[in-house]
């Protein structure tokens, strides 16, 4: 039975989850999936051959009534959603009895802080007629009840799922070293790109680099900050790139900076590349991961370091049997009744 997926794929990490759900998919037989996208963020060779893509830009006029025409055609097809607003048509599509879908959505983490009260509300009496919400930590859930005030639908707790990938990277960092910290995401005020730059300047040791990798709304206010300390020589602008393997080759410590965060994909990809990472005690879903995998709170950054190359090691082998494709994505195809 095909699987309607539905989501932006406009940048972010989200994509690192839609890619590799859909090439685990693939394997079981998935036919049939939906990008509605701003801006067609993922390239064509990234999508499994045996996925059909159908790509409308879900601001232009029309499409949300071309998508429950689509959907109509295809009424026995379970849709995953990746969207909170893409979600709620969804949802008063079925209401309106002009789908009759299952749909199920997949993480809500952000919606506490992203939205205005009017849509809130909107999603408080919506949430419930999920026909199941997939989240990625506990700390998730707790949002979503949170949201929904407390009438959740039936609800399914998994990690997120990406590419396995092989990498031979060691842990260690020696004495004298310079460090090479990395920054991944869009440049959004709850991110903390600033912050960490201005952490940074008070940073009495010297042997340090920060590469930033993305794009979005505060990075020139980002980059006037750099300029005004005086940190050019040490701070780095990459812009977005596509190639992961690029990225991570280029860090000894992945900095998630966020004020908030569920489970940021940065810090799966980062660990799988065998990276240590450092997350702030307010990103609730990392800090849970990680004390689930045995390290412990890692901010600020140099408390990564103090960490053991061992820990690290054992950390890696048990997210990758966490996040072993086929098993979650089995797993989920499960839970979606397919």
């Amino acid at each position: 039975m095909p699987i309607v997926f539905i989501t932006k794929m406009d940048g972010g990490g989200m994509e690192t989850f839609c890619i590799g759900l859909l090439r685990a998919w693939a394997f079981q037989g998935i036919s049939a999936t939906l990008y509605s996208s701003y801006s067609g963020g993922v390239r064509d060779a990234d999508v499994p051959a045996s996925i059909e893509r159908v790509c409308w830009n879900i601001r232009a006029r029309n499409s949300f009534v071309r998508l429950s025409k689509w959907l109509k055609t295809r009424a026995d097809d379970p849709c995953l959603v990746l969207s909170q607003e893409l979600a709620i048509v969804l949802l008063v599509l079925k209401k309106l009895r002009l789908i009759k879908n299952r749909i199920y959505y997949r993480e809500s983490t952000d919606v506490a802080c992203h939205y205005s009260k009017r849509f809130k509300r909107l999603m408080r009496w919506l949430w419930p007629c999920f026909d199941g919400i997939i989240e990625q930590s506990w700390a998730g859930v707790n949002v979503t009840r949170q949201v929904c005030g407390g009438r959740l639908p039936p609800c399914c707790v998994v990690r997120n799922i990406m590419d396995q990938v092989d990498c031979r990277a060691t842990f260690e960092v020696h004495d004298g070293a310079v460090i090479k910290l990395g920054c991944i995401g869009s440049f959004k005020p709850m991110k903390g790109q600033m912050q960490l730059v201005e952490e940074l300047s008070r940073e009495p040791m010297q042997n340090w680099t920060l590469e930033f990798w993305g794009d979005g709304e505060k990075c020139v206010e980002v980059k006037r900050k750099v300029n005004e300390m005086g940190l050019e020589d040490c701070v780095k602008f990459n812009g977005w790139v596509n190639e992961r393997s690029c990225i991570y080759d280029k860090c000894d410590v992945v900095v998630v900076p966020s004020d908030y965060e569920g489970l940021p994909n940065v810090i799966l990809e980062a660990l799988l590349y065998g990276k240590r990472v450092s997350v702030r005690p307010t990103c609730t879903g990392a800090c849970e991961l990680l004390r689930e995998l045995g390290i412990g709170e890692t901010w600020p950054w140099q408390r990564s370091l103090e960490v053991p190359v061992e820990k690290w090691g054992v950390a890696r082998e048990r997210l990758a049997e966490i996040c072993e494709a086929k098993k979650v994505a089995a797993e989920l195809l499960s839970f979606m009744g397919c």
